[in-house]
């Protein structure tokens, strides 16, 4: 399901994976201290909701915490 049909994420949640996506789509790395320099409130949150639902990809990297992709629906591409 496309991730702005997703009716349990919050008008919040899929404005941070709109930023996200296009973030990506720029090829800037997206940390866990990227994404607060844009969203400061509640991305704890977000993040774990997001990757619950199995839109990102989360990665330990050292103290810091990588998104390593995002996609737009949860469906399996092959």
């Amino acid at each position: 399901m496309h991730y702005l049909l997703n009716k349990d994420l919050s008008l919040e949640a899929k404005g941070l994976m709109a930023l996200m996506l296009h973030l990506q789509g720029g090829g800037i790395r997206l940390t866990s201290n990227t994404i607060k320099h844009y969203c400061e409130q509640q991305l704890d949150e977000f993040l774990w909701r997001l990757y619950k639902l199995k839109y990102i990809k989360l990665v330990k990297d050292g103290g810091h915490i990588d998104v390593s992709s995002v996609r737009e629906d949860n469906e399996i591409k092959e």
